[in-house]
């Protein structure tokens, strides 16, 4: 099986010391995936925080913060000051798999304007 976006991103939260699963579903009669909430593919905590987090390819980095930023429930997520949401988008330089990551918040109106 190929390293996906998820198994990259599962790896790195490990190895950091992060408790962390995929929340994603498959939803078989629909044939689709969906996301906690609509946002998350992982959910990870450690003692004091709770992350959720979008995983992709660098290609689809910009479409999926403009999803997470248009979702409604990314502002219920953060009302609680102990949870926070990451984007992590990944792509090859030089032959080494790179991340980017970028915190998403949700702008005071609750709608992005990415």
């Amino acid at each position: 099986m190929a390293d996906s976006p998820t198994s990259r991103t599962l790896a790195a939260l490990r190895a950091a010391g992060w408790t962390a699963d995929v929340v994603q579903r498959w939803i078989p009669g629909a044939r689709i995936r969906k996301d906690y909430l609509g946002l998350f593919d992982i959910i990870c905590f450690d003692d004091t925080f709770t992350m959720g987090i979008q995983c992709t390819t660098s290609a689809h980095h910009a479409a999926h913060a403009k999803k997470m930023h248009a979702n409604p429930m990314l502002a219920k997520w953060h009302c609680g000051r102990t949870r926070g949401a990451e984007l992590w988008s990944w792509h090859k330089v030089a032959g080494k798999w790179q991340q980017r990551v970028e915190a998403i918040e949700p702008l005071d109106d609750g709608v992005s304007l990415s």
